[in-house]
């Protein structure tokens, strides 16, 4: 799987169906920008087969330091959310928008 970060910095992707070996994360512009410096990912679901394989998790929380922006790079983070979204706005920019349900009973 190969993702970029959205301007909040969350990325997605489709986890492949088939049980895998290994996952590994890369970050660019970081320490871990090459396979071999990349962050192994646990694997859920591991089997007993010789070698093991496992599943792809369904959430991966990557916590990065020190990532430098490219200077070149296009960002509509500093801009703010458009008013009144339609339900396609919603599905295709989630990031952008949130909903107040408000307080928890």
């Amino acid at each position: 799987m190969v993702t970029a970060t959205d301007g909040l910095g969350h990325f997605s992707a489709e986890r492949p169906a088939v049980r895998v070996r290994g996952l590994w994360a890369t970050v660019a512009g970081t320490r871990h920008a090459t396979l071999a410096a990349g962050l192994p990912v646990a694997l859920e679901e591991v089997g007993d087969e010789t070698p093991p394989l496992g599943r792809v998790p369904a959430f991966i929380y990557l916590v990065v330091e020190g990532a430098e922006a490219a200077a070149d790079d296009a960002c509509a983070c500093e801009s703010g959310a458009p008013r009144l979204p339609d339900a396609e706005d919603l599905v295709r920019q989630s990031a952008a928008y949130s909903q107040d349900i408000g307080p928890i009973a």
